[in-house]
This record gives structure tokens, sequence and C-alpha cells, in this order.
């Protein structure tokens, strides 16, 4: 569903490519009609809704002026030059220690987020939405295509991603390139030399 894409960093552009009110307001419609109404199944069972719709309306403001910082925050520091890895990271030859795969940046900016002051009260509804943007709900479509991607990266021709398969699936699903933004120029480059 695009109206969940608020939840992710890459939403939050500045200048030309920020989203417009409109976008935001029509997604924030979206999410309210979705999991802001309490619902009644076939069998009588009230199931109370997922997101408080004032909460939502009355945390939106706070919400998008501290996640463009943030956004902005994580961008700088994805594009600072990289130093060495860090010791949790790094590889033990012969050791068994597992290598901790870096984080997602949709992890990385909900830490941040989570970290500013009073986050409950002022950001708490929007916290509650990027749990439903961050599940799966087995047997919808976009889990089949994920499965699906799984498959073609893990096969008999590569067998030994099972440590990074995940970290691979989320640059995947996230799709923080597009054919406009993708470095084509510097990935060439760094396979030919």
């Amino acid at each position: 569903m695009q109206a969940l894409a608020i939840f992710y960093p890459q939403f939050h552009k500045t200048g030309d490519d920020a989203p417009t009110h409109e976008d935001i307001c029509t997604r924030v419609d979206t999410l309210v009609a979705r999991f802001g109404v309490a619902r009644t199944l076939e069998d009588g069972t009230a199931v109370p809704a997922m997101l408080d719709e004032s909460l939502l309306r009355r945390q939106q403001g706070d919400y998008f002026a501290v996640a463009a910082a943030v956004a902005g925050d994580l961008r700088e520091m994805d594009e600072a030059p990289a130093g060495p890895p860090p010791a949790q990271q790094a590889r033990r030859v012969g050791g068994d220690e597992p290598v901790a795969a870096p984080k997602s940046s949709m992890t990385r900016y909900w830490t941040l987020l989570s970290k500013r002051p009073n986050f409950e009260s002022r950001l708490g509804e929007w916290g509650k939405g990027a749990e439903i943007a961050i599940a799966m709900v087995g047997g919808s479509v976009a889990d089949e295509r994920t499965f699906s991607y799984m498959n073609m990266v893990t096969g008999d021709q590569r067998n030994s991603l099972t440590e990074h398969l995940e970290l691979c699936v989320r640059f995947w699903e996230q799709r923080e390139f597009t054919l406009q933004t993708f470095p084509f120029a510097e990935s060439i480059k760094e396979e030919l030399y």
C-alpha cells in the first residue's frame, strides 16, 4: 500500500523532491480509512482500530518536522566516507562468532526517532504505524514477490548467502534506488577497476 511509504526514511526528501502537502494528506487519509476504523468480522467479532485517528492527526505535524530532520541526518551519515568496520561486524579468522548484518535504513531511522525526547507522547501513534508498515502479512502479493526474489537470490549457483539473505531482501524491498537515482557510473567503474 503506497500510503505506508510515509513511514520510510526515503519518503522524506527535501527540495523539489519533497512530498507535497496534498500527497501527505492523501496518504494519512488512506491510513486512517484502513487502520483507524474499528471493524466487525463476519462472525460478529469486534476488531478495534489499529491506529487512533485523533492522535495520528494531532501528532502529524511533529512527525513530519522531526522525520525530515532525521532522514536528512541518515542521508548525511550514509554519504560520509566509510571508516573501518565496527569491531562487532569484523569477521575473525577461524572464529565461529556470527557477523552482524548492517542495520537497514528503516531500522536506523526509527531507532533515531524513538530516542527523541517525549517520543511516546509526540510520535507514539506514528511508531504504531511504522510497526504496521514493517510487518509482513502472510500470503499477500507483496510477500509472494519477496519470496520469489529470495528464491532468485539463492539457488544452486548462489547457495552461500544465508548469512546475508535478510540484508539482500531488505535492500530489494525498500527500493532505495530508482533508475534515476542509481549511481550507474560509480558502480561500473568499481566493477571494472
